[in-house]
């Protein structure tokens, strides 16, 4: 599926709506691989970062630490590069998934540091992705305060 862009929208369009109807159903199984999902629970109750440093130190605390933090991220960079450049109509995206914008919310408060440690290419696509949500600003917060109560943090 080739994209292409108009004068009227930079944006490649995306595919016919049955492409991005399968793509949405094959990302949808992936998330149900079993390694994917240990991964995606321990994201959302044990990953607790309090600072940059704390998610600089998963990801250089060797292969087996940094494991299902890579695959969650690198996941969800992977799927907001696919509505970035096309293949999936970004409000699809937002009518079908809401993880990507949780896990946003949980990286994003230490993004600039981030980037600073490691590039600027650290999860370009899912801030470009996650930003196309209507009230996304809104929607970021009340992600947060749920990320919080499931890792039972008080911060």
């Amino acid at each position: 599926m080739k994209a292409v862009e108009t004068k009227e929208n930079s944006m490649p369009s995306a595919g016919t709506k049955q492409d991005e109807a399968n793509l949405i159903l094959r990302l949808y199984e992936i998330r149900r691989d079993e390694v994917f999902r240990k991964a995606r629970t321990w994201f959302d109750t044990e990953f607790k970062p309090k600072s940059a440093q704390d998610i600089l130190a998963v990801f250089g605390g060797g292969y087996a630490e940094s494991e299902y933090l890579r695959m969650v991220l690198s996941y969800w960079e992977m799927v907001a590069a696919l509505v970035n450049y096309g293949s999936i109509d970004a409000d699809l995206l937002h009518a079908t998934n809401v993880e990507h914008m949780r896990y946003f919310a949980k990286i994003e408060p230490f993004l600039a540091e981030i980037r600073e440690a490691v590039g600027e290419d650290f999860l370009p696509e899912l801030e470009k992705a996650v930003k196309t949500a209507p009230d996304f600003e809104q929607k970021l917060i009340g992600w947060r305060e749920l990320n919080k109560s499931w890792t039972n943090t008080e911060d």
